[in-house]
């Protein structure tokens, strides 16, 4: 790091682009952002993945009970109560559970 405290910029992004000033880092990173997200999103929708970060916007959070039957290891008690509760999905279902490992 640089005595400023800045961490110097990756010139080895597009080191072509970078060095001659045609495209500014912060432009670079959002292009190579946006370009990931873009392949993640084919990949979820390819491979029948759970995007459990999208599946749980907006969820509700599990019941103590739900909490409790996934803390004792019954995971199918759980799953099936929260869908009860709720009238979630199983991909919103299993982020909310998800969660309570997070959290």
């Amino acid at each position: 790091m640089p005595a400023g405290g800045s961490p110097e910029p990756n010139r080895s992004i597009r080191p072509e682009l970078a060095a001659d000033g045609l495209v500014s880092d912060t432009e670079e990173l959002e292009r190579r952002v946006a370009e990931l997200e873009r392949r993640m999103a084919i990949l979820f929708s390819n491979t029948g993945a759970i995007d459990f970060e999208e599946a749980s916007r907006g969820a509700e959070l599990p019941s103590e009970e739900v909490a409790a039957l996934v803390r004792s290891g019954d995971l199918k008690k759980a799953v099936k109560l929260y869908q009860k509760q709720t009238g979630a999905d199983m991909a919103q279902t299993m982020a909310a559970i998800k969660s309570l490992n997070a959290g």
